[in-house]
Order: C-alpha cells, then sequence, then structure tokens
C-alpha cells in the first residue's frame, strides 16, 4: 500500500510540475523560457506548488487510511470467525459425550459450564454470567437434547451497544461460511431467533444441513453470496439476534 502511494504521489508531482511549468510559458521554445527554467531548479519549487503536493498527498494519505481501516475490520472478523469454527470443530467430537449427558438429564441439559471446563475455548476467550465470551465480545450458549447439540449465537447490533450493520452483517456472512458451509453434513439446521425492537420478533428462515433439506428445504449445500447476505440483514432492525447452530 505505501510502495502504491508513493508511486501516486510521483505522477502527481510530474503531473504537477508539467501543469506549472505550462503555465509559465515553458511549452514555449527560446532563451527566456530556458531562463526561467534555470532560475526554477536554483530557487526550487514556490510556495504554491508545495501547497498543491501536500493538499494531494493529505487527500491520498487520507483514502489511504480508509483502505487499511477497512482491511484491518476484515481481518479481525475473518479471524474471530476462524477461531469461532475452532470451536465447534473441538465441540462436535465430543458430540456423543454431550448427548450423553442430555439423556442422563431427563432429555435437556445446559452444557456451557462443562464446556468451559473442557478446554475447549481459545486463549483470548472467556467465561462470565454463564456464558462464553468470545474475542468480539459477542457471546454463546451451549445446550443439549435427547437428539442435538444447539449452538446459540447471540449477535448484538448498535442498538444494543454493539456492531453497525455492516460489521454485523459481514460477520454473519463470515459465520456462514466458517461454520455453517463446513459443517453442513453435521448440522440440522441453522436459523436465527431475533427479539427486541423491531417487527415480527421470533423466528427467520432456515437453512438446512446435508440429510435435511428434502421437500422444498432451504440447502445449506446450495446456498448463494445473496442467500446469506438476506438471511443476515434480518438481525439489522433488532437489538439482539441470536444465530442458531442446531447440530444432530
Amino acid at each position: 500500500m505505501i510502495v502504491e502511494l508513493s508511486d501516486r504521489l510521483n505522477q502527481v508531482v510530474f503531473c504537477y510540475e508539467l501543469l506549472f511549468s505550462r503555465q509559465k510559458g515553458c511549452g514555449q521554445t527560446g532563451r527566456t523560457c530556458q531562463m526561467r527554467e534555470s532560475n526554477r531548479s536554483h530557487a526550487g519549487r514556490s510556495m504554491i506548488e508545495m501547497l498543491g503536493v501536500l493538499a494531494i498527498v493529505g487527500i491520498l494519505s487520507v483514502g489511504a487510511i480508509a483502505g487499511f481501516g477497512k482491511a484491518m475490520t476484515t481481518h479481525r472478523l475473518t479471524t474471530a470467525a476462524t477461531e469461532y469454527a475452532g470451536f465447534i470443530r473441538d465441540l462436535t467430537e465430543f458430540r456423543d459425550s454431550w448427548l450423553r449427558i442430555a439423556r442422563q438429564s431427563g432429555g435437556y441439559a445446559g452444557l456451557t459450564p462443562q464446556v468451559v471446563n473442557a478446554g475447549f475455548l481459545p486463549k483470548n476467550w472467556r467465561y462470565s454470567g454463564g456464558r462464553i465470551v468470545d474475542s468480539t465480545l459477542h457471546t454463546t450458549t451451549v445446550t443439549a437434547s435427547n437428539k442435538y447439540i444447539t449452538v446459540n449465537y447471540e449477535l448484538k447490533n448498535k442498538k444494543a451497544g454493539g456492531w453497525s450493520g455492516v460489521q454485523l452483517e459481514e460477520y454473519c456472512r463470515l459465520l456462514f461460511e466458517h461454520v455453517a458451509l463446513p459443517y453442513q453434513d453435521m448440522l440440522f439446521k441453522v436459523w436465527i431467533h431475533r427479539y427486541g425492537e423491531g417487527e415480527g420478533s421470533g423466528s427467520s428462515g432456515s437453512f438446512w444441513g446435508s440429510g435435511w433439506c428434502s421437500g422444498g428445504r432451504k440447502c445449506l449445500q446450495s446456498v448463494t453470496f445473496t442467500d446469506m447476505q438476506a438471511f443476515c440483514q434480518t438481525c439489522l432492525d433488532y437489538e439482539n439476534c441470536t444465530l442458531v447452530f442446531t447440530f444432530e
């Protein structure tokens, strides 16, 4: 990015000098023009030229900083989604153990403390108030029934002190790409539960795992970018949304 900015600056300076040389009559031939150019080379650039170059440098720098900030945000979100995928991988490896705990508890069990004690949390995650808090400060709870393990991932938008709509939508899509799609053979379904301000609180449409997507259901194996975008946008008008992964 720095090399690109330097190249652009050199081009700007060249064009700026060419423009000033033409304005001062140096597009003409003759001894007068040569003398002017000689005087300019000894005197250096004028103050107006320097201010013009500095103004252009400032504009280019703002653009470069904005691009760098966007790249860093995308990197942070991608890293968080990758961490979550690793957490899901470790969790599902012990599927039979979690289902056995649920059966021994009468058909249902809250597993969040057991998951924490099993040491599955990445180093920058923590356990607080009965929930797992990840590196993005969003929270997770884990439950199990006789047949299913359910991971509830709570997404908070700006109304609830969380992220802007753009960040929330991008992160939701990254979770889809890093968790839902790679684990579609193990997933029963993935869906969104939304609540708080907004009309139509409750569950949104579902995408079904490979073994459950018959009968006109929306299949994870055929999901498109537009599908993911529309799915994640259902969260934007609510204070809280829970992205629910249900594994068979």
